[in-house]
């Protein structure tokens, strides 16, 4: 009857540990997977809302609202290497008026791909064309 109980006993502390630690990972993956979809979504919302700027005549309060909301949750949760490709783009002049600004952009569109997991474009010339309407050729 003694060893029985140890088993018995053993099992279930073994259930209970199991059991904390598939708690303790989940959160863990549940966390990771949260702060992967804001950065997405912070660097989606940037893109469209500079990429509709790109795309238009005038300029747009609410976009540029969107686009200002977006560098904020960026500088928040984006990797260090996006926000170092967006400096880049302000560093340009914060304009796609001019080839470093759009360079700057794409290169910026590019790093947050690789973040997500999507991968880079190799011709930055295919994500002008992609996200302003127009690529310049020496991209």
């Amino acid at each position: 009857f003694g060893d029985s109980m140890y088993t018995f006993m053993f099992s279930i502390i073994a259930l209970f540990i199991g059991a904390l630690l598939q708690y303790f990972f989940t959160q863990h993956l549940d966390n990771k997977k949260l702060q992967r979809n804001l950065r997405a979504e912070a660097y989606s919302d940037y893109c469209k809302g500079v990429s509709y700027l790109a795309n238009v005549t005038s300029e747009d309060g609410q976009n540029n609202a969107l686009i200002a909301d977006a560098k904020c949750r960026i500088s928040i949760y984006g990797n260090s290497s996006v926000i170092s490709e967006l400096a880049k783009l302000v560093d340009a002049g914060s304009t796609l008026a001019n080839p470093e600004g759009r360079k700057a952009f794409s290169s910026a569109v590019n790093a947050m791909r690789q973040d997500i997991g999507n991968g880079t474009v190799q011709n930055h010339s295919d994500l002008q064309a992609v996200l302003m309407g127009y690529r310049d050729e020496t991209s």
